[in-house]
């Protein structure tokens, strides 16, 4: 599936691509690779509606995070780091939404770049073209994600996914509508309160993590904000 160039483009504006270089005053727009406004696209905090049943037979709805940032102390150029923060919760029976019949608990953090030709005068307009294409795809190099059965109800089992390299990946696309993913962020409003320089429209992604071995993940995101409906 394709992913909405505006949709990139506003989203990027939103996250604030890094700077290719020092800028002279008068400030003067730096020139960006590919990979910078990869990055930037992907960059911010993002949530999952989650509703927890706890011991006592009462229920709450909280929110599963991952947090999306520059890691320029990575070495080896240009990456991002990918963080799972998963649920804090006391008292948790079993945790559901409308995709997981259990919701596993998702903790760890893993490093990824964005392979590319990287030429500076043309890094916006070859990112239009990639996403133009279809999914993007970021490689990892280094991390790892553990998964474990999330209250005493929970289910699945507890493995440790690596994300070193050899094939591993994040693939980025939108959420298409009518989909599963739809209707789990359909408790979200579709727009944000207005901020300076910032898009209207919230961002919707479908992140889909290949690790070095084992089943790939599917999670359904949506950039943070304190107000759902």
């Amino acid at each position: 599936m394709r992913i909405a160039v505006p949709v990139l483009l506003a989203a990027l504006l939103c996250a604030g691509a890094p700077r290719a270089q020092d800028e002279p005053q008068p400030f003067r727009t730096p020139q960006l690779t590919e990979d910078q406004v990869a990055l930037a696209f992907l960059q911010g905090r993002y949530v999952t509606p989650v509703t927890c049943k706890k011991t006592d037979g009462s229920s709450v709805d909280v929110e599963s995070s991952i947090g999306i940032k520059f890691a320029p102390d990575a070495g080896g150029g240009n990456a991002a780091r990918i963080t799972f923060f998963g649920i804090d919760l006391p008292d948790i029976a079993y945790c559901y939404n409308v995709v997981e019949r259990r919701v596993i608990d998702r903790r760890g953090s893993i490093l990824v770049h964005f392979q590319s030709f990287n030429r500076s005068d043309k890094g916006l307009a070859d990112f239009k073209i990639a996403a133009k294409r279809g999914p993007l795809e970021y490689p990892s190099h280094r991390g790892e994600v553990t998964e474990k059965p999330l209250g005493t109800q929970g289910e699945g089992e507890t493995r440790t996914l690596s994300f070193d390299g050899q094939g591993s990946k994040l693939v980025v696309e939108t959420v298409p509508s009518g989909s599963d993913g739809a209707k789990l962020l359909s408790v979200y409003p579709p727009t944000a309160p207005a901020r300076l320089n910032a898009p209207d429209e919230r961002k919707r992604l479908t992140l889909r993590f290949h690790p070095v071995a084992g089943d790939p993940f599917v999670v359904y995101v949506i950039d943070e904000v304190h107000t759902r409906k």
